[in-house]
């Protein structure tokens, strides 16, 4: 569960640094400062993401 997790994270990190043409490091500080914003989780935020939510592009 957890492998499953960090792997989809992955993806969303780098759909994220792709979108917004940063780096993956700094895609990954945005999700999990998004995270902390919402209240949601960081899976959460990974699936919307990977889903192309509105407000996560």
């Amino acid at each position: 569960m957890v492998r499953a997790h960090w792997f989809d994270t992955s993806r969303a990190v780098g759909a994220l640094a792709a979108r917004r043409r940063i780096s993956p490091e700094d895609a990954l500080a945005l999700m999990r400062a998004e995270a902390l914003r919402t209240g949601r989780s960081l899976p959460d935020i990974t699936t919307d993401i990977l889903h192309d939510s509105p407000g996560t592009s």
